[in-house]
């Protein structure tokens, strides 16, 4: 859900505050770029366990046959003892 910032208010509030017209608009593009800049730097939950899955996957696909020759390297070393 899209909130939408009422810019006009703000602008009055600021100036209502002692800000002059310039400061209280510029103060307000600001938090609305700010605004606008966060929700396009955040993902979604279904991107996270996309990721989280697609991580998992690869860290299998190299932990098991490193896994794997491990225990053959160990079975082979008891052998010569």
């Amino acid at each position: 859900m899209q909130m939408v910032m009422d810019t006009h208010r703000v602008v009055k509030r600021l100036k209502e505050a002692g800000f002059t017209d310039t400061q209280a608009e510029v103060v307000t593009d600001i938090v609305r770029d700010a605004r606008e800049m966060d929700r396009d730097d955040l993902v979604t939950k279904n991107f996270l366990k996309a990721e989280l899955a697609e991580f998992k996957a690869d860290l299998l696909k190299w932990l098991l046959p490193m896994m794997v020759g491990q225990v053959a390297l160990t079975a082979a070393l008891v052998k010569l003892l």
